[in-house]
């Protein structure tokens, strides 16, 4: 399958573009490096506000075969129109002033100090993408999870793009298939403002309560806006009810009752083949779902499985796991206590 970046603008890009002086593009390097999914998406300025307005297809006109004076009814594709939100996604971090006196105030020291609320929101983010939900948290971004939640044995619905596991306890996760581009699935973020993470420096101010005391420290604000849009939802599969422990005995030579091989072959026939040019495919799991298909390159046998080296976002080379050529991402925020996804599938 290809997997050609085409004109997909990723954050680095938008990042470099919208803050010359720097500060947002360090930050998307340094959290790229725990969030593989940074590398993928690409990232489109909002149409309306903190909104994003999209036309998606969802039907397809059919031609009509005639003879000499017969009439053709007109036909149209049926199309419907989809507002994305962005959500706010914000933290606050304070260091004790004395504390970062006695390390001379070093910028280095207290990256060092706050990376943990860096990553912190790094896998807020990564959660947020699969499993947030407006219809439950309204002040939230729509995840992936919500959209592919119900299967459908119709082929022209969303539904259609669930395929199942075969797990039937409530201990599964999923295997997510998705092919970025500014036509199918992208990142979104509000109209005039920089994309990533921001940094807001808010210098030494005195923190704490009359109850409990007050100190001195270094407070810091973080801040991202940033929402997801499905415009094409045959871009993305969902490979549902995976069992875990049925994964744990995955080796070289079996796949027990999860076929993983089989089941990401179907994955990639659900999309269609006109969607794979100018896009960017990618799979997303957990380290355990990745972990049983690593297992799989002891067999020599399995020609789809391979170790790669591919370059990331600041030029960082990664040894990746692909799957027929498509870099297989590890997110361990997707769920491994997923309850089971029932329903007639489409086969």
């Amino acid at each position: 399958m290809a997997t050609e970046i085409g004109n997909v603008v990723t954050l680095l890009d938008v990042a470099r573009a919208t803050d010359p002086k720097g500060q947002i593009p360090a930050l998307v390097e340094l959290m790229s490096q725990t969030n593989e999914m940074l590398d993928d998406i690409p990232w489109l300025e909002c149409n309306n506000g903190t909104g994003h307005i999209t036309v998606s297809r969802t039907g397809i006109p059919s031609g009509t075969w005639r003879k000499y004076n017969q009439l053709v009814i007109p036909g149209k594709s049926t199309r419907t129109q989809v507002t994305d939100t962005c959500g706010m996604l914000e933290a606050y971090s304070e260091i004790d002033a004395a504390l970062a006196k006695l390390n001379n105030n070093d910028a280095r020291w207290r990256l060092s100090e706050e990376r943990g609320y860096i990553e912190g929101l790094n896998q807020d983010l990564a959660y947020g993408l699969f499993y947030a939900d407006t219809a439950i948290n309204p002040e939230q971004i729509m995840g992936l999870a919500a959209r592919f939640d119900t299967p459908s044995a119709t082929e022209t619905n969303v539904g259609s793009q669930l395929i199942d596991g075969g797990g039937v306890s409530t201990d599964n996760t999923s295997l997510w298939l998705l092919l970025w581009g500014e036509n199918t699935v992208h990142g979104i973020y509000p109209k005039g403002s920089k994309a990533g993470l921001t940094i807001d420096d808010k210098g030494q101010v005195t923190a704490g309560d009359a109850t409990n005391g007050y100190m001195e420290v270094l407070r810091t604000h973080y801040k991202w806006d940033l929402g997801l849009c499905v415009r094409n939802w045959q871009a993305i599969v969902r490979v549902c009810n995976l069992d875990i422990s049925d994964l744990k005995t995955a080796g070289a030579d079996s796949d027990t009752s999860a076929n993983l091989i089989n089941l990401m072959i179907d994955a990639e026939e659900r999309i269609p083949s006109a969607l794979w040019a100018g896009g960017k495919a990618a799979w997303y799991c957990n380290k355990r779902v990745r972990t049983a298909l690593k297992k799989q390159l002891i067999n020599r046998s399995n020609t789809l499985i391979a170790l790669e080296k591919l370059t990331g976002a600041g030029g960082l080379i990664r040894n990746t796991l692909t799957f027929d050529g498509i870099p297989l991402r590890r997110v361990d925020k997707i769920g491994i206590a997923e309850d089971r996804i029932t329903g007639t599938f489409w086969s």
